[in-house]
């Protein structure tokens, strides 16, 4: 019902537009419309237009049936325009007459749009020498009505967006494309046009912003960007106080010709009424927030326009856990290919001095808490959305964290489609309740939501992806596991020396927190004790940083125990003290300190839990303790299994012997560089 009143407020112009000697084609593209407007627009004519067509679209975009309907057009210059819109009875004309008097390539836009309905508004517009191309990153302000030249369709066409973005995001990534090919965008002094109000036409300063990001355009590669800037008209021009803008807004709709063209448009549409006659709110300020895109050009001078083929996003540069496994990952690549150009983005504050010593050669590193700047979460967003796009070649590889899930969320990570996404993926989020452990939604969820846009979902141990293939079943070589490579530390020969006779101690090495379980420790001491069997543990660790600390002064009294202190990093530990290593977590994937343990040459016994049974073989590098409810029954296993290792000579060499040769074998550095060449070549070509 809304197409017949646009068609008539086009009449209306048209008419006008006669008497300047202005010729208008009229072309209607129906795309899935309602039968009632199909057979009106199938029977309509009007001799105003020299050429009136109806273009029926299959297309599911709005944009891409835009395409359609100007390949159609014999026309020297296009008004884009929508059905549910009307437009002022002097459009056509004002927005002719500047465009033919602009110097340069030129898209003009109305200059006021007037919201009917609903909540009624008038929203002024402005040249993009007042928002500056600068602007154009962090805000959409202009139009879904614009006029241009068809030179300008010839080389730039409407994209199609991404799936549940909002309508104008077509007009947002357009227009954007067309500042990168040289294009400026002013605004027709006093022209309007009439937006009716619904969900999809509400204005972009109006509108709920979590469904309005960042468009997928090349304009923000850094020297096009640069070059717009540079070259855009009055770039350099200061934006006048809100003040100003508004009394000039005020001025212009209590004058004459703004209330003669509303009453014209309440003959051809009543919704266009007394709220539009006397509005009572302006949207008059252009906002133009550009220190998004300042920031931007900044980090891409300081990264000398590099290209790179790989991006990783890492929440801080720690050299430990799920970061010490990317890192890796690295460095194959490199291996692989010299010709590799890694950039690594840290998005959290880095909880001490950031060492960049362990990253391969070449590597750049951006810190986006360290930027010399105060900068705003969502500003983050923007800066790196853009970084993407302007980076479209690149591999992006991502690891779970609240900032990656939150860039998906809010609508950012569209600018992804044109990457190959690698998401990596340890462990479940899970939590003890009683006697379960329950599994948290938000990781497994991130996959259900974004499943599209990952290429490949890339876990150090096998168990994990067997529970996501057989929770989600579909697609399952979209999955591949890339055991982390750990270097073995010490010789065949010392492997040997250190375990001839018992040192009747083992050790216990990880975060003490309540995942870890170190209250087992408590009851595996009651039970030596019991059984007068002489072993110490030695424990270290510490919990400064996590959510759920655990006080070590519960190991006070624990005849047993030896709390150590925190430790930095394995190896800083004489794993030749030892007879073994204990790990009581109640869950993980497939923790690091495990295979380091190994490396030493240390035999493990830990828990049935995810992906440790694929390393610690039950009485082969070590012994696996099964899992039940009764905390005492697994004290119990892990005193037995210390028992042997104590007692028994061979037990305890062969053991570590093959510890030695299974990490030799599936987790070197050379075993690790293979995967990843076949890995990243096959998967991802």
């Amino acid at each position: 019902m809304f197409l017949q009143r646009a068609v008539m407020s086009l009449e209306v112009a048209a008419h006008a537009a006669a008497c300047d000697d202005i010729t208008v084609e009229l072309i209607i593209v129906l795309s899935r419309c309602s039968r009632h407007d199909a057979a009106w627009m199938a029977a309509y004519h009007n001799d105003v237009f020299t050429c009136v067509r109806i273009v029926h679209s299959e297309a599911d975009c709005l944009g891409v049936a835009r395409n359609d309907a100007i390949a159609q057009s014999a026309g020297t210059n296009f008004l884009i325009f929508n059905g549910y819109d009307l437009l002022s009875t002097d459009a056509f004309v004002r927005l002719i007459r500047k465009i033919t008097r602009t110097p340069k390539p030129t898209i003009v836009i109305p200059e006021y749009s007037v919201h009917f309905g609903q909540d009624p508004y008038v929203e002024r517009f402005f040249d993009l020498s007042v928002i500056s191309p600068l602007g154009l990153m962090r805000n959409h302000y202009y139009p879904n009505v614009f006029l241009a030249p068809r030179a300008l369709f010839e080389t730039v066409q409407f994209q199609r967006v991404p799936d549940h973005a909002a309508p104008e995001q077509e007009d947002w990534t357009f227009l954007c494309d067309a500042v990168a090919a040289g294009y400026d965008i002013v605004a027709a002094p006093n022209t309007l046009f009439f937006k009716r109000q619904s969900g999809a036409g509400l204005s972009s300063r109006v509108r709920n912003a979590s469904h309005y990001r960042i468009p997928m355009t090349n304009l923000f590669a850094s020297e096009r960007f640069r070059g717009a800037i540079q070259s855009g008209p009055g770039a350099d021009i200061a934006t006048p106080e809100n003040d100003d803008w508004r009394a000039e807004t005020r001025s212009f709709v209590s004058g004459d010709v703004y209330r003669k063209l509303i009453s014209e448009m309440n003959v051809i549409d009543p919704s266009v009424s007394i709220s539009s006659y006397y509005p009572q709110r302006l949207v008059a300020d252009p906002q133009p927030t550009r220190f998004p895109a300042d920031l931007y050009l900044m980090i891409w001078a300081a990264l000398e326009g590099s290209t790179y083929t790989d991006i990783f996003f890492l929440p801080a540069l720690a050299v430990g856990g799920s970061e010490k496994y990317l890192i890796q990952v690295m460095h194959s690549l490199v291996a692989n290919d010299r010709q590799t150009r890694i950039l690594v983005i840290c998005h959290d504050p880095n909880p001490g001095p950031i060492n960049v010593d362990h990253l391969p050669p070449g590597t750049d590193l951006l810190d986006l808490w360290n930027l010399g700047h105060p900068i705003e979460r969502d500003d983050h967003f923007v800066v790196l959305a853009a970084l993407l796009c302007a980076a479209s070649s690149a591999r992006i590889h991502l690891k779970t964290s609240g900032f990656i899930f939150n860039f998906f969320s809010m609508g950012y990570g569209v600018v992804l489609n044109r990457h190959k996404v690698i998401y990596y993926r340890f462990c479940d989020d899970r939590h003890a309740l009683d006697n379960d452990i329950i599994t948290g939604p938000n990781r497994f969820n991130f996959i259900v939501e974004n499943f599209s846009a990952i290429d490949l979902i890339v876990s150090d141990h096998q168990k994990l992806i067997e529970y996501d293939r057989d929770r989600l079943r579909i697609q399952p070589d979209k999955w591949a596991c890339l055991r982390a490579y750990c270097p073995v530390t010490v010789t065949a020969d010392q492997v040997i020396c250190a375990r001839m006779k018992t040192n009747s101690r083992v050790l216990w090495a990880s975060r003490l927190v309540w995942q870890k379980n170190p209250l087992m420790l408590v009851l595996i001491s009651e039970i030596l004790s019991a059984q007068n069997i002489p072993v110490t543990v030695d424990i270290y660790g510490s919990s400064a940083s996590d959510s759920d600390p655990f006080d070590p002064a519960a190991f006070e009294g624990c005849s047993h125990l030896n709390y150590k202190g925190p430790y930095r990093r394995f190896v800083d530990i004489d794993a030749s003290l030892y007879d073994a290593f204990i790990y009581t977590s109640m869950f993980d994937g497939l923790p690091n300190v495990v295979l380091e343990a190994m490396a030493t040459g240390l035999p493990v016994i830990a828990p049935d839990i995810d992906g440790i049974p694929e390393v610690v073989q039950h009485k082969e590098t070590g012994f696996i303790v099964p899992s039940c409810n009764n905390q005492l029954e697994i004290a119990e296993k892990y005193v037995k299994y210390i028992y042997q290792i104590w007692t028994d000579h061979d037990l305890r060499v062969r053991t570590s012997q093959n510890c030695i040769s299974f990490l030799e074998r599936f987790h070197s550095q050379e075993t690790h560089r293979l995967n990843v060449l076949s890995l990243y070549g096959s998967k991802l070509s």
